[in-house]
């Protein structure tokens, strides 16, 4: 009987001290504070190309809304998505555009409530991205059929290019049939005695390979129309002062149709092979450093419509 009467006694005190603290605090004028909204995180932000920009977003599931503030002149530009990760490539001339070589800032909100609070409280106090400059444009025009089983060697010579940078991005334009591909791979052109225009040096990076994952596929077109692909920015450096090759293997199927443009040849040249079985411990076209065979194609730009710098 005597725990009982203590077990009464103890919660008489309990309760009598909650409830004259709570009389003593509303006296004091201290009131409840509901706990924070949460808010999501833009947690990275990366230009990827001239016109694109990678987010990394912490947040719980369901949608939130994402603005972008241009530090030029101000502006900002809303939009929502679902996802942990997006591309911001909305691209609405005079009004939402992502321009080159800009600075671009990042913050985002739920949805739930128009006074939804924001990861950060300014526009301007958002994370912060760049775009890459646009290096190299030109739209390519001309159709080249039958590339599937193929290697391109791209040249552009030294100083065709515009700047040198430690980000490089591609903007790859098929024909109406589309085109698939199994590698890319950057390098500046082999400056050594007896190489030849289309051997490259030892330093290559990897945009695309099949060793790492399935081909890149630009898919078909709609009669008379042509689809173009970019593909983010890789960590290269480039120098434009010296000649850059890609190389691009064609994947065997399916068909594989490309565009290009007529240059002057002070500006790019190009260079085709056709792809025979590998040999034992042999490395595909677009990973050698050093090549034969190949068929000179001059005065071009092939497939690469554009080049991204940053």
């Amino acid at each position: 009987m005597l725990w009982l009467i203590i077990l009464l006694v103890g919660a008489l005190i309990v309760v009598g001290g909650t409830y004259l603290w709570g009389v003593i605090l509303e006296g004091w004028g201290v009131k409840h504070v509901p706990p924070p909204q949460p808010v999501p995180w833009v947690t990275s932000a990366d230009g990827t190309s001239a016109r694109t920009v990678h987010l990394t977003l912490s947040k719980a599931p369901g949608q939130i809304l994402v603005e972008r503030y241009w530090a030029y002149d101000g502006s900002t530009f809303d939009f929502l998505t679902g996802e942990n990760e997006v591309v911001d490539h909305i691209i609405l001339p005079e009004i939402a555009d992502l321009l080159p070589e800009q600075l671009f800032k990042y913050r985002a909100r739920y949805t739930s409530s128009t006074s939804a609070p924001w990861s950060d409280p300014k526009p301007e106090d958002g994370k912060e991205a760049r775009t890459l400059a646009e290096a190299l444009k030109g739209e390519l025009t001309i159709t080249s059929a039958a590339w599937e089983g193929w290697t391109l060697i791209q040249r552009f010579e030294a100083r065709a290019i515009s700047r040198s940078g430690d980000k490089v991005s591609l903007t790859l334009r098929a024909g109406s049939a589309g085109a698939s591909i199994d590698r890319i791979y950057l390098s500046q052109a082999d400056p050594a005695a007896g190489s030849e225009r289309f051997d490259s040096v030892d330093y290559r990076a990897s945009m695309q390979d099949t060793a790492f994952g399935p081909p890149l596929v630009i898919p078909p077109a709609p009669l008379n129309q042509t689809n173009t692909v970019t593909i983010p920015a890789i960590l290269y450096t480039l120098d434009h002062t010296k000649p850059l090759l890609i190389a691009i293997d064609f994947s065997a199927t399916p068909v594989s149709e490309i565009m290009y443009r007529d240059v002057p040849p002070n500006v790019a040249n190009a260079y085709s092979k056709e792809q025979a079985p590998l040999q034992p411990g042999e490395e595909p076209e677009a990973r050698k450093t050093d090549r034969e065979g190949y068929t000179p194609w001059p005065a071009v730009i092939a497939f690469i419509e554009r080049i991204d710098v940053g």
